[in-house]
């Protein structure tokens, strides 16, 4: 099989990884860093595929849930808020 990138390449964000560098990133989330925690989840889909399938099942299901949109006030900021939301979620199914 073969793909658009080497999937053993180092410059991978999994190379190098440890324990600490993964810790700092969920504790310090910079734009940065949330793209590389972006590739490092593409990169996992690349490299094990039970991961993929297990995932991607979740992604096919996931619009199929009816998310309920409640507003906690009534005020017109939260009701701009719900619509938006709404939109979004009838758009995604």
């Amino acid at each position: 099989m073969t793909g658009v990138r080497n999937i053993y390449s180092v410059m991978h964000p999994s190379v190098g990884l440890t324990p600490r560098s993964s810790a700092q990133s969920c504790v310090r989330p910079s734009s940065a860093i949330r793209s590389s925690i972006s590739s490092l989840a593409e990169e996992m889909e690349e490299k094990d595929l039970h991961y993929l399938a297990v995932l991607s099942t979740r992604k096919r299901l996931l619009p199929a849930f009816k998310w309920p949109c409640e507003l906690p006030r009534g005020d017109a900021e939260d009701v701009r808020i719900a619509d938006q939301v709404r939109i979004f979620c009838s758009a995604v199914r």
